[in-house]
């Protein structure tokens, strides 16, 4: 776009001698630069302030600067200005948020105020997950560590992927070994066993959730579940000079929530209270119903009446100074080295906390200890929670010789579902790509009754492949597996009959398949 100094005709015939060489000089700065008269009256814009507002050149000359702010303007005195954050209505009619720093000018038949806009659109889509977490702005500061803790997301995101790929064939064997006869000693086994795979899906479910903002559904969850869950976890890594304690008071109803998110919130103030005891001392997380009548309410921010389930996490540590209770829920803040603390941890459980509809309150005083009380909407009494995984022997839903193709590019769990599937009465064709998955169902269409594929491929991946079996015969049956949780429009978007998540267990996918297969067949 031309600035007001690339055109002889640009500069006005009442312009200073030395206009045009001015002129020139801002528009060769890297950022946005408007200068304004000390009645906030547009004098002049350089060219990456005219990019910026979607202007042409000498279009905000004369124009008072305050009818370009969407909602209340600033004064005309430069503290009004410098360090505010304004958004802006553009030429074409869209709007920009800008953060800017003001200057007063020398001369005073130059502008007498100078602003530099800083497009902070970008920032604040960057930062959208840690506002809607926390409700506060990333520091200046901590800039770089953010787009690390991006990076480190992404990597974790992928690490998790992976991770359910590995589950899933461990997932389906146990599962069939759980419908054997079995002694005691083994079936003690394959219970330990499946414990462990249902801490490492949550901990992979926790990643994702945290990393990708995975979706996850709520229920109703006892609290001695959670404290269960919490105990093992505290038992297993904490050390031995930290003496845990829990309790949880007769008549505490359930909560309703995400299960992983709550667990997440519970360790992540109890790893804060080891921390606070480098030397060891008492942690005790208790549980207990309370009544929030409209006094309390009104002390608390968002607090409404009603009936809570509040959940405590204490310690005995060093307290937190007053100087930094104001700071601690900001992100990136904490007192730890960076090989100890992220500083988004209680970030997070505040934004966890509050999107369950509770709130938090906090007990502390240097050298005597700190206690988080978090406040969470007590569940329906009568509503089923969430307590334990059943351990009776699965139900398997049989096949009937019907000629299943699996695709999937991870060897072992290609094998599983084969070897599960062939003994569930299904016969099974394996490819383990994309491409060959095309080319037998080119060679067996007529005989293969369902698909099921994975999504996250290389070279011909799920939705590329399914779209070429849609192509081919838009009446197959296709499930798919995949890593990731979906969105439900992501899901429809595909067209398939179903989308298992990973490690999914034998009872899903069978049934799965069973139910899909008995269907009708829908023709788009």
């Amino acid at each position: 776009m031309p600035s007001s100094s690339s055109s002889p005709t640009d500069v006005r015939p009442d312009a200073p001698p030395d206009a045009k060489p001015a002129g020139a000089l801002l528009d060769g700065l890297p950022v946005a630069v408007i200068g304004l008269t000390r009645h906030a009256v547009v004098r002049t814009a350089n060219a990456r302030a005219l990019d910026l507002l979607q202007y042409r050149a000498g279009d905000l000359d004369g124009q008072a600067f305050q009818t370009l702010v969407v909602g209340d303007g600033c004064g005309t005195a430069l503290e009004d200005w410098n360090g505010q954050k304004l958004r802006l209505r553009r030429g074409d009619g869209s709007t920009v948020d800008v953060a800017i720093e003001a200057g007063n000018g020398a001369d005073p038949e130059e502008p007498q105020i100078w602003l530099v806009l800083r497009d902070v659109t970008v920032e604040e889509r960057a930062g959208a997950h840690v506002r809607e977490q926390s409700g506060f702005f990333p520091r200046g500061g901590d800039r770089l560590r953010s787009q690390r803790q991006e990076c480190i997301g992404m990597l974790a995101g992928g690490i998790a992927h992976d991770l359910n790929n590995v589950l899933q064939p461990i997932s389906i064997a146990l599962d069939l070994f759980r419908t054997r006869t079995l002694d005691e000693d083994n079936r003690e086994i394959l219970e330990s066993v499946g414990s462990n795979l249902r801490r490492a899906t949550e901990l992979v479910r926790q990643i994702l959730t945290f990393t990708a903002g995975t979706p996850e559904a709520r229920q109703p969850l006892a609290v001695d579940f959670l404290f269960d869950e919490a105990r093992g976890f505290i038992s297993q890594t904490f050390p031995k000079t930290i003496r845990a304690g829990f309790e949880v008071a007769p008549g505490t109803p359930p909560v309703f929530g995400d299960r992983t998110q709550i667990e997440q919130v519970l360790l992540n103030l109890a790893v804060n209270a080891r921390d606070a005891m480098p030397g060891g001392g008492r942690l005790k997380l208790a549980a207990s119903v309370f009544e929030v009548d409209e006094a309390f309410a009104k002390r608390q921010a968002h607090a409404v009446p009603g009936c809570y389930v509040r959940l405590s996490v204490g310690d005995s540590g060093v307290g937190i100074p007053r100087a930094l209770r104001q700071r601690i829920f900001e992100p990136f803040f904490t007192t730890k080295g960076p090989e100890k603390g992220t500083g988004l941890g209680l970030a997070t459980s505040m934004g966890i906390i509050r999107s369950h509809g509770g709130f938090l309150t906090l007990e502390t005083e240097e050298g005597c200890g700190t206690t988080f009380h978090v406040f969470l909407p007590a569940a329906k009494a009568e509503a089923d929670s969430e307590t334990s995984v059943p351990s009776e022997a699965v139900r398997i839903a049989e096949g009937h010789g019907e000629t299943i193709l699996v695709v999937d590019d991870e060897p072992t769990v290609l094998k599983v579902f084969q070897r599960s599937l062939e003994k569930s009465g299904y016969r099974v064709l394996t490819a383990e790509n994309g491409e060959a998955g095309l080319e037998i169902y080119e060679a067996h269409q007529s005989e293969v009754r369902l698909v099921l594929t994975d999504l996250a491929m290389p070279g011909i991946d799920g939705p590329a492949l399914i779209k070429e079996l849609k192509r081919r015969d838009r009446s197959v049956r296709i499930v798919c597996t995949s890593g990731l949780a979906m969105e439900s429009s992501d899901r429809e978007s595909l067209g398939v009959d179903a989308v298992l998540t990973k490690p999914c267990s034998a009872r899903e996918i069978f049934q799965t398949i069973r139910a899909t297969l008995e269907s009708p067949v829908s023709t788009p």
